[in-house]
């Protein structure tokens, strides 16, 4: 009697338990289908300019996960001639919904998200009303997502009036910690908040402008430590072509780096909504500029800023602490005359350090110290410090110089050669954005000007005598081991750079050294 009590209890128990678990299947069935009806639902409201489409959507309410497979979503804009842009993703994953956030909290809190191989085309252009309208749609609800992270993605943005391409980027991996959207920064100029992130990606191609594209092989940022190698920036055409296109000068660039580091670099929004920058290091390994200026173009006469003066309008704040170049090289030149080979002047083996560079704090001053090899053969060193108001002291110390190699450089742009040694060189310029004031001293031997004939073939002999017998041949002459040279309230051309600046004044304070 006992064992027959025992089984019938039994029995009774296995069909209890059945019962809630077919139950429960049943209850999880009807809540995947209703979950999935609501999603559905809202997929298929979206506005009017989206389209979305999908192969596969697999519900779980147990575990709170959607995965959605071969997604393509396409923004329309039917009050512009553009094309559409697109988005191909291979699957998204989402895990651990919060429904009890939703439904009694109003918000949605998820705790994974992964993005697999999205593939996405935009096209730039004027933002549309329905996109402004789209996006506030999916901010209504405040959105917490524990981790985000994209895979194996790719990026193209195409300019739509020039049909050409403005960003490609591809293996796109990002990762981002503790996002949040809500309505109370959806307008801020970052329109989300988050805790951490990591962004890589391969063969990055970027147009900065019509006539220069940077590229990389490789971006790795966090928010501390970022490294960009294989960095470059270049002209996209020959420089016979881009002088053909230009109506003013442009100089032709190739500037390429081993590698870029950034340091404890952080960036926030302030008080007033702007996006401020803080850096402590920038690192520059191996960087090497060939800069090729046609003298034949006309001239660019707009007004050209000092360096403080643009930091000031930058349209964000920045405070980088230090910058390091290391083992650069400059290589200058110019075409001057049609009939005449190009003319040139380098700077290789050169280090430089530049501190504080801000906007931020207008009282502080920017120091630049540079060392290098001048054509060469000769040591030179630069000290270069500015404030926010354009004022600047410019000190240079140039060391033993065979004066016959200039000649690649004056013979092609200044119809002259010289001769003799430049045994010892210093100036200091203190100026600001409109005058220079320029102390120079100068040793030197045996040192001569031929100035040359029109066609550069042959020595003009009666001008060169003349301007000969203006100039000192050794620096002690008059018993002193250095001439001075000096000029005062140098004028400054706005139409040109800094550089011809300095150059103005190198150029009056030598003239009145040598005479």
């Amino acid at each position: 009697m006992y064992l027959y009590f025992m089984a019938n209890k039994k029995k009774k128990l296995l069909y209890i338990v059945t019962t809630v678990m077919l139950l429960f299947v049943a209850l999880s069935l009807f809540i995947n289908s209703f979950v999935k009806n609501k999603v559905e639902e809202h997929l298929s409201n979206l506005p009017q300019n989206v389209d979305l489409s999908y192969k596969n959507l697999t519900i779980s309410t147990i575990s709170g996960s959607i995965i959605l497979n071969d997604i393509k979503l396409v923004l329309k804009n039917d009050t512009l001639p553009t094309k559409d842009n697109t988005l191909f993703i291979n699957s998204i994953e989402v895990t651990n919904t919060s429904y009890w956030d939703y439904i009694v909290n109003n918000k949605i809190s998820i705790q994974e998200i992964v993005v697999i191989k999205p593939n996405v085309t935009y096209n730039k252009k004027e933002s549309s009303q329905k996109e402004n309208s789209f996006l506030k749609e999916l901010s209504e609800k405040p959105i917490n997502i524990n981790r985000l992270s994209i895979e194996d993605g790719s990026l193209n943005i195409i300019h739509n009036k020039k049909d050409s391409l403005l960003l490609q980027a591809t293996n796109v991996n990002v990762l981002v910690e503790d996002l949040l959207f809500s309505e109370e920064i959806k307008n801020k100029p970052i329109p989300f908040q988050f805790k951490n992130y990591t962004i890589s990606s391969e063969e990055l191609k970027y147009q900065l402008n019509d006539f220069d594209i940077l590229t990389s092989k490789s971006i790795s940022v966090t928010p501390k430590n970022s490294e960009i190698n294989n960095l470059a920036i270049k002209t996209r055409y020959s420089k016979e072509k881009l002088s053909t296109i230009l109506k003013t000068e442009r100089d032709h660039f190739d500037f390429t780096v081993d590698s870029l580091t950034l340091s404890n670099s952080n960036f926030e929004t302030t008080a007033n909504d702007s996006l401020k920058f803080t850096i402590e290091k920038v690192e520059l390994e191996n960087p090497k500029l060939n800069i090729y200026r046609d003298k034949l173009v006309p001239d660019d006469t707009t007004i050209k800023p000092m360096y403080a003066t643009l930091l000031q309008e930058l349209p964000f704040k920045i405070t980088i602490s230090k910058v390091e170049l290391n083992n650069g090289h400059i290589d200058y030149s110019e075409k001057v005359k049609k009939d005449r080979p190009t003319g040139n002047i380098y700077f290789s083996k050169l280090n430089a350090q530049i501190d504080n560079i801000t906007n931020e704090f207008i009282e502080d001053t920017t120091k630049i110290d540079i060392k290098a090899t001048f054509m060469n053969q000769s040591p030179i060193s630069v000290q270069w410090n500015f404030n926010a108001n354009d004022q600047f002291n410019f000190k240079a110390d140039i060391g033993s110089l065979q004066a016959q190699k200039l000649n690649q450089f004056t013979e092609a742009s200044l119809n002259t050669k010289v001769s003799g040694m430049l045994d010892k060189t210093y100036f200091s310029i203190n100026g600001n954005s409109s005058i220079g004031n320029i102390d120079l001293k100068i040793k030197y031997e045996d040192f001569e000007v031929k100035v040359l004939t029109k066609d550069g073939k042959e020595k003009n002999k009666f001008i060169s005598a003349i301007v000969n017998l203006f100039i000192s041949k050794k620096s002690d002459e008059t018993n002193s081991q250095f001439k001075n040279g000096k000029k005062e309230e140098v004028k400054r051309d706005k139409t040109k750079s800094i550089f011809n600046f300095i150059w103005k004044n190198v150029s009056a304070a030598l003239l009145d050294a040598l005479t």
